[in-house]
Order: structure tokens, then C-alpha cells, then sequence
């Protein structure tokens, strides 16, 4: 079985609330938690590049992904990410993507 590389990069999955009025933080990641009360039989390792709310992503922090992507020796990767800026930190990251072979 081929390893899975998670990277991290926050979003809601990551958020911790503290009140009824949506105070939050952007906690560690959660994915290993999510995953482990699962019945799976899966390889994979989580490497959180940021802990950011996607909103507050630049094109700096995409650039990270795209290169931690890029670097990774594995075809099988899973970013969890935020919502809001998800199609953008997609759009870069596929750059990288497409560059590999699978």
C-alpha cells in the first residue's frame, strides 16, 4: 500500500470555537483524529504546512503548498483546506500537478 501525504493548511476542520458568537482560533490539525475513528486501512502522513483560516491565505502561502505538493515524493496528497480561497490554492497547486507523473 502506497503512503498518503496529508498536508494541513487550517480551515474549518482546524477551527476551534469558543462561543456562541463564532469566536475561534485555528488549531492543530484534526485530520489524524478524523481519520483514526475510522475502520480504514491506510498509510499516510499529515504535515501541517500553516494553520491559517483560508481567508486569511496570501498567494505566499499558496506558493508553500504548490511547493510542498511539487516536493512530495508521493502521487496520493490530500490538502485539507478552507472553503473560501479553496479553488485558488487549487488553481496553484495543480500547476505542480500537472507536472507530475502518475
Amino acid at each position: 500500500m502506497s503512503l498518503i501525504r496529508i498536508f494541513t493548511v487550517g480551515g474549518t476542520i482546524d477551527k476551534i470555537y469558543f462561543d456562541a458568537k463564532s469566536s475561534y482560533e485555528v488549531g492543530p490539525p484534526n485530520i489524524t483524529e478524523v481519520l483514526s475513528g475510522l475502520s480504514l486501512n491506510l498509510d499516510y502522513e499529515v504535515v501541517s504546512l500553516m494553520q491559517k483560516d483560508s481567508l486569511e491565505m496570501t498567494d505566499a502561502d499558496r506558493e508553500t503548498v504548490r511547493q510542498a505538493v511539487t516536493a512530495a515524493p508521493e502521487n496520493e496528497i490530500v490538502i485539507t483546506h478552507g472553503t473560501d480561497t479553496m479553488v485558488d490554492t487549487a488553481a496553484c497547486s495543480t500547476l505542480s500537478l500537472t507536472k507530475r507523473s502518475f
